[in-house]
């Protein structure tokens, strides 16, 4: 049984941003244990799938981690989908309280509740990633209109463009393209190359960004990046 008040970890680390409207950006990063999805490319499979990987951790301590060094003043808090942690709300609280900005990077299918953040990081899966529920537009909403937002949508062929555009539309929001991020699918070299020119072509159609994963290019495909 869980210890109260402690989370389930799977890793936090310091590094840079490498993705999204911060990009580059160092950050303190806080993964959680658990995903309400089970999309057959994650690249977080020991956060998202059993056998999960996580320690419990004291709320506590991972504030004390995340304002550890005065020079890091943003946290990310990703996973899996840390929205179904029932403390995050009371994390988020703390970290606010202390100052810093904070991401959440969530798949959007599950509405905010009572966290606070800078920057809502919504990844609305497709029909290419065979997640059920896929995207989910009635969370989305409420993410929009609380929380600056940003959209990444992981691009498999051409015509994923028309799901992506089908799911902004159902949104009913003023979402600025340029918050709008196109990723390849895949995390080694040969697999993004292979649809850079594809991801070009949309965005230049679109208007839309380019949505580069700089932990790829820096440190490959490893974890703790």
């Amino acid at each position: 049984m869980r210890k109260p008040m402690t989370m389930p970890v799977c890793e936090q680390f310091v590094s840079l941003q490498g993705e999204g409207i911060w990009l580059g950006v160092p950050s303190v990063f806080i993964r959680f244990a658990g995903c309400n999805l089970a999309c057959p490319w994650c690249d977080t499979p020991y956060a998202s799938r059993a056998p999960l990987e996580f320690r419990d951790v004291p709320l506590a301590e991972l504030v004390a981690y995340a304002t550890a060094d005065p020079r890091t003043r943003h946290v990310v808090l990703t996973g899996g989908e840390p929205l179904l942690q029932p403390l995050l709300p009371e994390l988020t609280r703390r970290l606010k309280a202390q100052g810093l900005t904070i991401t959440i990077e969530t798949n959007g299918t599950l509405p905010p509740g009572d966290v606070v953040c800078n920057l809502a990081s919504l990844s609305p899966k497709l029909a290419n990633s065979g997640a059920v529920p896929p995207g989910c537009p009635e969370a989305a909403r409420v993410w929009c209109d609380r929380f600056p937002c940003q959209f990444k949508f992981v691009i498999v062929a051409a015509e994923n463009i028309a799901d992506v555009q089908a799911f902004l539309g159902q949104l009913q929001r003023d979402v600025p393209p340029e918050q709008v991020f196109l990723m390849p699918e895949g995390r080694e070299p040969a697999q993004i190359a292979a649809r850079t020119d594809l991801l070009v072509t949309l965005c230049r159609q679109t208007g839309f960004r380019y949505g580069r994963r700089l932990q790829l290019d820096l440190f490959g495909s490893k974890r703790g990046t």
